[in-house]
C-alpha cells in the first residue's frame, strides 16, 4: 500500500514538472516570435538599407566632425545615430580621437537611401 501511494506522489510531481516545463517551453517560443516579429517590422530603417558614399572634406578653422557630417548630409533622416556617423569618420580615417585639424582633409560619410 506505501508503494502505490509513492508511486501516485511520483506521477503526480512528474506530471507538475512536465506542465511547468511545457508552460515554460512556450513561454520561450512566444518571446522568440516577437524578437523575430519586431525585427521584420523594423527591417525598413535599418542601416544596411543606406548606401554610404564618402566625401572629401577640408576642415576650416573652428569646425568638427559633427559640423563636417551634418553639411555634406543636411537632409538625412536616417537610422544612424551622430554618433555612429563620428565612429565611422573615426575608422575610415584611421583616427585615435574624434580632434580633427584645419586644413586637413578627411573622409565623410554621405548616406543615401538605397530604396
Amino acid at each position: 500500500m506505501e508503494y502505490l501511494e509513492h508511486s501516485r506522489q511520483t506521477y503526480s510531481k512528474k506530471k507538475s514538472l512536465s506542465a511547468s516545463f511545457r508552460v515554460n517551453l512556450l513561454i520561450y517560443v512566444i518571446a522568440i516570435l516577437v524578437v523575430l516579429t519586431f525585427a521584420l517590422l523594423i527591417r525598413n530603417v535599418l542601416p544596411s538599407d543606406y548606401k554610404v558614399e564618402y566625401i572629401e572634406y577640408t576642415m576650416s578653422k573652428g569646425d568638427n566632425i559633427t559640423h563636417a557630417i551634418e553639411s555634406i548630409n543636411q537632409k538625412y533622416d536616417g537610422p544612424y545615430d551622430m554618433r555612429d556617423l563620428i565612429y565611422m569618420v573615426v575608422e575610415k580615417n584611421n583616427l585615435d580621437s574624434h580632434k580633427v585639424y584645419p586644413g586637413k582633409t578627411y573622409l565623410i560619410p554621405k548616406l543615401l537611401a538605397s530604396h
